[in-house]
């Protein structure tokens, strides 16, 4: 399967997708609107304040922490090598995705809950062998989102397997390891690029076998390096182009490669916007309790201070850009 992209837009008839970024932007921003200027500029220059004097102390504070909740149990992980990425990357048991009736089934994903919801499901980027696993995750967890934010190959490693048809085509995905007896089929609509060409968006219809069909929107992000972080703005489009297109409720999942860095980074700040979007507040020390949280549900997740730091930047700017709407 090839990487070929389409510069069609993708339709928007179903009313689910918006037709251009400026759409996207309006959608997410339009609830927000009624926020007082002056409040949310004060609450920009409160975060960058703060982070200015402690993302470093506090990130330092988050490995600690980390280091705290060993012995940590992935029971199930170590009973499906085959299926880790990476040796030392491991789905927590206590908040590993369980497919239906089969709670020894193992998916290298966790879920991850924010409140009384589970908002997102973050996962390694699928291998070879796991994709079967991954898109049985999608279909019984309903899942109308997939947020990637690796690319296939980076400089010269395999990240992820490539786990859809190539544009307009449709693909059988069989359960390589024979404990499925379904096979399920991926069909690519359409593609279209977002933001530059540095957002791809795919849309994809998937199915068991004569089943129902599941329509899935996979927002591709391609410029985050691995480690590193991504530019600001570009970044802001990705966040705003998924909430636009998740308008069923129903968990984003989110995947880089091991699914712990990128992925970490990505829920820390799109669930703190959420908290902010429903409160008109935000207490900076909020940011460093939800990476506490995140880390507790999915071992490694925010991987260096640099994406820690990135992340109380993105949210001072997000918050801080809705005073100039």
């Amino acid at each position: 399967m090839g990487s070929r992209v389409s510069s069609s837009k993708i339709s928007s008839s179903d009313g689910s997708v918006p037709n251009t970024l400026l759409e996207t932007t309006n959608a997410i921003q339009k609830d927000h609107r009624v926020v007082d200027p002056t409040t949310v500029l004060k609450i920009k220059e409160d975060i960058l304040r703060h982070a200015k004097r402690y993302s470093h102390r506090e990130f330092m504070e988050l490995r600690n922490f980390e280091k705290s909740l060993e012995p940590v149990d992935f029971t199930t992980a170590l009973k499906n090598t085959n299926k880790n990425r990476y040796g030392n990357v491991l789905a927590n048991e206590s908040t590993r995705v369980i497919l239906e009736n089969d709670p020894e089934y193992y998916v290298n994903a966790n879920n991850i809950q924010i409140g009384n919801e589970i908002l997102y499901i973050a996962g390694q980027g699928p291998l070879p062998q796991t994709i079967y696993d991954f898109w049985r995750t999608i279909i019984e967890k309903n899942v109308s989102v997939i947020l990637m934010l690796s690319n296939l190959i980076e400089q010269s490693r395999p990240k992820c397997a490539q786990y859809w048809p190539d544009q307009t085509g449709i693909h059988t995905q069989t359960d390589i390891n024979q404990k499925e007896q379904r096979d399920i089929l991926i069909q690519n609509i359409k593609e279209e690029f977002v933001d530059n060409e540095e957002i791809i968006h795919r849309l994809l219809d998937v199915q068991f076998r004569e089943d129902q069909v599941h329509r899935v929107h996979l927002i591709h992000f391609t410029a985050w390096p691995d480690f590193g972080v991504p530019d600001l703005t570009s970044f802001h489009h990705v966040v705003r182009h998924v909430n636009s297109v998740n308008t069923q409720g129903s968990p984003i999942f989110v995947h880089c490669s091991a699914g712990i860095g990128r992925t970490g980074t990505f829920c820390l700040v799109d669930s703190i916007l959420k908290d902010f979007y429903k409160t008109h507040s935000l207490n900076p020390t909020q940011i460093m309790e939800r990476a506490m949280s995140l880390k507790k549900q999915r071992y490694g997740m925010i991987q260096t201070a640099e994406q820690y730091d990135f992340a109380y930047r993105s949210i001072a700017t997000i918050i801080g850009n809705l005073a100039h709407q």
